[in-house]
């Protein structure tokens, strides 16, 4: 396990890094893995998310219908180290949305796993969930503080990776600058689609534009990234004037 360790550590890119980082994982029994972030209180507020693994119907439907009622993350906020999402403790009372997503992993075998919240630098939080594959072991016998320790080492690195890159790798588009710079003001995607008058899909896609071009996968990494280069400032105080008058404009139809 040592190896993979090192072998996480010393990634050259992010996409390099959570593929050790499953290889890591699966090593102990959890195939089945999924990266998220950035987490905050506001589920609505797009969680980019990256899986490995999981069945079909879990990766078509998960962003577009269940991302918004996983009760994983907000869990794993409230309680230190690693938590069994089958076993969550009975202070977590879930609604009638979220008990359908656990019917819905029971339903395709996935209603055992293991989830940790993560803190980087500059106030990243991310959060990792796992689980045995159809053949894998009862989740209860793998090693909870190997997966710490894996999921702790992976997003280390993560942080590492996305601070230290000194070069954007290709020029954002216009409209992507414009996604970029409201990312920066803290709207969501929803907010940033009524300012720009476009559909919120639209904008979700040119987010994972800059994404890819900036090589990160979570938008308070985007937004640094962004910074770095001069390409944005953060919470720019004429920001809500201009979303106003681009409101009213469109509004009136002028």
């Amino acid at each position: 396990m040592l190896g993979h360790l090192r072998q996480i550590a010393r990634a050259r890119t992010v996409e390099e890094m959570f593929e050790r980082s499953v290889a890591a994982l699966t090593e102990i029994g959890l195939s089945r893995v999924y990266f998220q972030g950035p987490i905050g209180s506001d589920r609505s507020l797009t969680r980019n998310t990256h899986s490995y693994g999981f069945p079909e119907v879990w990766a078509q439907t998960y962003e577009v219908r269940w991302q918004v009622h996983d009760p994983f993350p907000d869990a794993a906020a409230r309680y230190p180290g690693p938590l069994y999402w089958h076993r969550l403790p009975s202070s977590i009372v879930l609604n009638a949305d979220e008990l359908a997503y656990l019917d819905f992993l029971k339903q395709n075998g996935m209603e055992q796993g293991l989830c940790i919240l993560l803190y980087g630098n500059a106030t990243r939080v991310g959060f990792l969930g796992a689980s045995p594959g159809p053949d894998g072991p009862a989740v209860e016998t793998v090693d909870r503080e190997l997966f710490q320790f894996i999921s702790m080492a992976a997003f280390t690195r993560y942080c590492q990776l996305v601070t230290m890159d000194p070069e954007l790798p290709v020029a954002l588009s216009g409209r992507e600058l414009d996604v970029l710079y409201w990312m920066a003001q803290g709207r969501s995607n929803g907010a940033i689609a009524e300012v720009l008058g476009i559909s919120q899909d639209t904008v979700n896609t040119y987010v994972k534009r800059v994404f890819a071009k900036m090589n990160v996968f979570d938008r308070t990494s985007a937004v640094m990234k962004g910074v770095q280069h001069g390409l944005v400032i953060v919470s720019d105080p004429i920001s809500e004037l201009v979303a106003e008058q681009m409101r009213e404009k469109r509004h009136t139809g002028s």
